[in-house]
């Protein structure tokens, strides 16, 4: 099998790469469990939620190396012994969601992620330890599970909601966001990734903009009025489709940030790693106040895109 590059490695091209891992053959559509109530659970002030279909991502790399990228991507642990509960949960679930307050989803970073799926096995219900995770009072009949532990970004708590084929893990920052959400429901700020494909995306561009400002100041400048990022990635016929849109509070905003955007994508066009792939030959669109940014990948590239995952170099 080959050999995973390591978390911190994979964190910065792994997302991008993510919107490679869908699956280049045409197969019949299984029916996927309706992700409104998974989003529903997530805090509404998120930064970044990502959506991940885990049922395709097994189809595609074979269920052992799915988890395996699942588990780096969401943040289970170096320890065996940590991510445990986080593996077999993983192995039962159908669809997930990674929300975060930063930018990437790297090992320190405040996150919450939600499990959809088939839990009745899991060792949870009537136990009061549980692979390391000590069963706590909660009310409502809400199960809810702690573990001790230091490491910044580390899940602590998962919470258990009953009647609901859900898992709602909590990282030491998130936990009282976590609590509030389950008493406030408020839908109209919550960022809901689109319903598609093998991997979604929303993000707020206030954060993102804020992150790399010092870094970049003209490039964010160029993009100021923006509000929303969303992207997709689905199977086709000819390999796979992508699109990434930018949403603004003008359409004279919009204008003004696609040239930017054009000449940004003839940079990273450049870049080897699996990011280079997915932008080459990309199509910018104006629609209102909208740039969409949509892309294909044959096979060929496709593979090259999984290389760049599952390698210790980027080839793509």
């Amino acid at each position: 099998m080959p050999r995973l590059i390591s978390r911190r490695a994979l964190a910065p091209c792994a997302f991008a790469a993510c919107l490679g891992l869908s699956c280049a053959r045409p197969a019949p559509t299984p029916a996927v469990p309706n992700g409104r109530q998974g989003a529903a659970s997530l805090p509404a002030d998120l930064d970044v939620v990502v959506r991940m279909d885990v049922a395709a991502l097994g189809r595609e790399f074979g269920t052992a190396l799915a988890q395996r990228l699942l588990l780096d991507t969401v943040g289970g642990g170096d320890d065996p012994s940590d991510s445990k509960l986080l593996e077999q949960a993983l192995s039962r679930s159908e669809l997930a969601w990674l929300g975060l307050r930063s930018g990437v989803p790297l090992d320190d970073a405040a996150k919450v992620l939600i499990l959809r799926g088939h839990f009745a096995s899991l060792p949870l219900t009537g136990k009061s330890s549980v692979l390391g995770w000590t069963a706590v009072e909660a009310e409502s009949g809400l199960a809810r599970y702690f573990r001790p532990t230091t490491r910044p970004g580390a899940y602590v708590q998962v919470h258990y909601p009953p009647g609901e084929e859900l898992l709602i893990w909590a990282s030491e920052q998130e936990v009282l966001a976590i609590e509030r959400n389950s008493t406030e429901r408020t839908d109209s700020a919550r960022l809901r990734p689109p319903e598609r494909g093998a991997v979604s995306l929303a993000a707020r561009t206030e954060r993102l903009r804020e992150r790399y400002a010092s870094r970049y100041p003209e490039l964010v400048a160029r993009f100021d009025g923006a509000t929303l990022l969303e992207a997709y990635v689905e199977s086709s016929v000819a390999g796979w489709t992508a699109e990434i849109s930018l949403r603004f509070e003008t359409s004279e905003q919009a204008s003004n940030a696609s040239p930017i955007l054009q000449r940004l994508q003839q940079a990273l066009g450049m870049n080897r790693c699996a990011l280079g792939a997915v932008v080459r030959g990309a199509e910018i669109s104006e629609f209102q106040s909208s740039i969409r940014l949509s892309t294909r990948l044959e096979p060929k590239r496709l593979e090259a895109v999984k290389a760049c995952i599952l390698a210790e170099a980027c080839c793509a």
